[in-house]
């Protein structure tokens, strides 16, 4: 917006100003000038224009932040202030922002990065002064190095995609079922094994000279040539030499096949040849040694199907049919896995109530194209150490064990297991979609897509998670799209627990049975949460929260956008919120559309940190119409905000209450907040209220309505600030009554200490600085000009002695006493209750 020109009368507007007890122009009010007086009048009047002569030597001193040349731009339009920043640590020693602790913190210039207010010195950058946000449309990209290097510039891809064979490729499969197998018939789950992938003979292709052949429909029981086949798989795997391979005719061989020693076996197809376990106790497959290849068979029956204590398994082209308990169990040191084009469907709880499609323990395997539907407890689990590595996964439907009703993940880790998904699509998970929980414990997902959870049927307020980590594991997402979750999209949880996300998208959350919840992302008990490049769309309640000692959130370059009301609480919808001693750290976000608050950070000992972030367009809550606040520090929290601009929120644009609260914000642009809609009352720039303290350095705040900033029974310190063009809206006290309608540029009541310096208040219609019943005032190096009243004091035991101060050009009075002006009272701020 731009600042109307500030008029000034060079001789005795001026004389007027610094003659504290006289002045010609105004003789009923202060009487005749003494020697001391005009000494001063004079002294003024040979000072340039943006200048006063300092109290104590009289010599001209610039006014102001120490950039605003208002000599030459006649205008605080131009006035953007410069602050000066640096990376570094509570110590003030230099780090890098993935190091706890580190952040962007005012610094001396000749150390730092020197950068306009609104701009930061993005340490990803280089250091060269950023624009705070995210450019529109607000879709962060992200690659595996630095953003600032070259390499990275070639390779980065859209959040929500990932590198694929070279290129940027969408979250998720490339297929619905995998090669050789098609979607089960209408009504059905699944994915079945394709007939047309069967050959034209009766026998497999690509055989071996000394094939073994097997037939269950041979007339005797043979001995394995083509002419005489065996008619069971038991004979044949006994009776075979070492090395052999079985070629497998269609039919039923309803018994187990054992694997001690090296064997292949190679059905027709898996739409023609099913191994069927012969009871609920015995497996369809049993290896304990050797190594053992399977293709092209169906693996069904009342029991088990393959269980591998032992050996090397490759198995290829396999249908999984409603085996019973696990669909393929492995377990012990040095069994390796390798699983290629497979189906699971439907695995059916036995006596130990799971029903698990691929367990394994201690073991290593290596999983390609491989699709899972239905099943309880798992749908790929790894323990005591197990290393799993999968590329193109998909998991439907993994439900509870029974009776407990408990767990249901589509991939679980535990106890020092490590899994890799490159390329994934998990829906319908009960409990969580990815789980890894125990020190030493790892999963890492590169273009997984994580949909819709179903959450306990039995207990409508739990589960139903997107990703939960907790209890020492550690978690690595890229590229990922985590979608309709029920509760909270990513779940961080318990000391020693920590999450990255990288290039993620994290959107539409689903609330719970009640109402609540609808989290993106949730950090807690003692976890760490890394977010970095990756976008957050319609959570509900909150989008990012941490809460709790010990438990910190960081995300970078990450757009928090349109964080819906929940239906419990009614009110909640805040873009990124901490609380209970939770540590929050923000640089270069862009927070937009939420409701209640953009950021918000509550309760003793919490903490958040702000750099280069824009928070903008907040709206007011749904049911009640009120607050829409853009930072809001509650009841002893601290936050410092630094490079950044809050903009076009509602009520206020910052917002600090409550005993010990505390806020610090440098370099930032404080902008055009709006009123509330009905009625339209309120809408200052940042609001200081009932015991809470704001440090306000080299900062704008201009273009917000009834205040620039008010102070209501709190503290404030303003230094190298502009404060400008203040619109006018009404005010309402807490009985809803309605005041008259002012413009003021900095108002304090009932403050406990007020302290302005070097700083320039013009263009409000009302007062510049009103000071009413406060306890102890300081103004030096400052200017009010172009205001309709440059300063007012009123009801104050002490009055306010400015020092090396300048109010001229004021439409009204430059300064004037017990004007018996209304203080307008600042806009309530809610309570966080999540």
């Amino acid at each position: 917006m731009a600042a109307a020109p500030i008029a000034i009368a060079r001789a005795s507007a001026i004389a007027c100003a610094w003659a504290m007890t006289g002045c010609a122009t105004a003789p009923s009010q202060l009487g005749a000038a003494t020697d001391a007086s005009a000494a001063k009048a004079k002294a003024a009047e040979s000072c340039a224009l943006g200048q006063a002569p300092a109290p104590s030597t009289g010599q001209c001193v610039s006014v102001g932040p120490a950039n605003c040349d208002l000599a030459s731009t006649g205008s605080a339009a131009a006035c953007l202030p410069n602050w000066c920043a640096a990376t570094l640590d509570a110590s003030g020693k230099p780090c890098g922002l993935h190091e706890p602790g580190c952040g962007v913190r005012e610094a001396a210039c000749e150390s730092g990065t020197a950068c306009p207010a609104g701009l930061w010195p993005d340490p990803d950058r280089g250091g060269v002064c950023s624009p705070a946000g995210l450019a529109a449309p607000l879709a962060p990209r992200w690659c595996e190095g630095d953003l600032g290097s070259a390499e990275c510039a070639a390779s980065e891809c859209p959040a929500g995609q990932y590198r694929s064979d070279g290129k940027c490729a969408p979250a998720g499969v490339p297929w619905t079922c995998p090669p050789g197998f098609v979607s089960a018939p209408q009504g059905q789950q699944g994915c079945v094994a394709d007939v047309k992938a069967c050959p034209a003979g009766a026998w497999p292709v690509g055989l071996p000279k000394n094939a073994v052949f097997v037939d269950a429909a041979a007339g005797s029981a043979g001995n394995g040539t083509l002419s005489s086949p065996y008619k069971s798989l038991y004979a044949a795997a006994t009776k075979a030499p070492v090395g052999s391979t079985l070629a497998v005719a269609a039919g039923d061989y309803v018994e187990q096949l054992p694997a001690k020693t090296a064997l292949t076996v190679v059905g027709v197809c898996a739409a023609k040849v099913r191994i069927v376990a012969p009871n609920a106790s015995a497996s369809s497959v049993l290896v304990t040694g050797g190594k053992f290849a399977l293709r092209g068979v169906t693996v069904t029956g009342p029991g088990p199907g393959i269980v591998a204590f032992g050996g090397t398994l490759d198995l290829a082209d396999l249908w999984f049919d409603a085996p019973t308990e696990h669909a393929l169990l492995v377990q012990g040191k040095g069994v390796e896995l390798a699983l290629t084009r497979a189906a699971v469907r439907g695995v059916v709880a036995g006596n130990k109530k799971i029903g698990n499609s691929l367990g394994l323990s201690e073991a290593t395997a290596t999983l390609t194209d491989v699709a899972i539907d239905g099943g309880r407890v798992v749908g790929v689990g790894a323990v005591n150490g197990a290393q799993v590595a999968a590329t193109h996964l998909r998991i439907r439907d993994i439900d509870v064990d029974l009776p407990e009703g408990k767990y249901g993940s589509a991939v679980s880790a535990a106890t020092g297991a490590v899994v890799t998904v490159i390329g994934g699509d998990f829906e319908g998970a009960s409990d969580s979609a990815v789980h890894a929980a125990a020190e030493l414990t790892r999963i890492e997902l590169a273009g997984v897509r994580i949909g819709k959870q179903r959450g306990f049927a039995n207990k409508q307020t739990e589960g139903g998670y997107g990703v939960l980590c907790e209890w020492g594991a550690t978690m690595a997402l890229r590229g990922c799209v985590i979608e309709n979750a029920r509760a909270v999209g990513v779940l961080v949880s318990a000391e020693g627990a920590q999450a990255t996300l990288l290039g993620t998208i994290v959107r539409d959350m689903q609330l719970m049975a009640d109402g609540s919840l609808g989290w993106a992302a949730f950090a807690t008990k003692g976890a760490v949460l890394d977010i970095a490049d990756s976008l957050v769309v319609r959570a509900a309640g909150v989008g990012l929260h941490v809460r709790d000692a010990g438990s910190r959130m960081t995300a970078r370059r990450t757009a928090i956008q349109d964080t819906l009301a929940d239906k419990k609480l009614g009110k909640a919808g805040v873009g990124a919120a901490t609380q209970f001693g939770g540590d929050l750290r923000l640089f270069g976000c862009h927070l937009t559309g939420g409701r209640f608050g953009g950021v918000v950070a509550a309760g003793a000992g919490t903490t958040a940190h702000l750099a280069g972030c824009v928070i903008e367009d907040t709206l007011a809550q749904p049911a009640s119409g009120q607050l829409g606040q853009g930072a809001i520090v509650l009841n002893g929290a601290d936050a410092l905000i630094t490079g950044s601009k809050i903009l076009r929120n509602r009520e206020g644009g910052l917002a600090v209450t409550g005993a010990g609260a505390r806020i610090l914000v440098a370099g930032s642009v404080i902008a055009d907040t709006r009123p509330r809609e009905d009625p339209a009352v309120f809408g200052q720039g940042v609001v200081v209220r009932d015991g809470g303290h704001a440090e306000l350095t080299n900062s704008r705040i201009s273009g917000n309505h009834l205040a620039a900033v008010a102070v209501h029974k709190g503290s404030l310190l303003t230094r190298g600030c502009v404060l400008a063009q203040s619109l006018a809206a009404n005010w309402a006290d807490d009985t809803g009554k309605l005041g008259k309608a002012y413009a003021d540029g900095l108002v304090a009541f009932e403050a406990t200490q007020v302290t302005v310096l070097d700083t320039l208040v013009t263009g409000h219609p009302r007062a510049g600085l009103l000071f009413d019943h406060c306890a102890a005032v300081l103004v030096a190096g400052s200017a009010a000009l172009g205001n309709g009243l440059g300063l007012v004091q009123q009801r104050m035991d002490a009055p306010v002695l400015p020092k090396a101060s300048l109010f001229a050009g004021n439409s009204d009075q430059n300064r004037a006493t017990d004007k018996g002006l209304d203080v307008p009272a600042p806009p309530p701020v809610g309570n966080l209750s999540l």
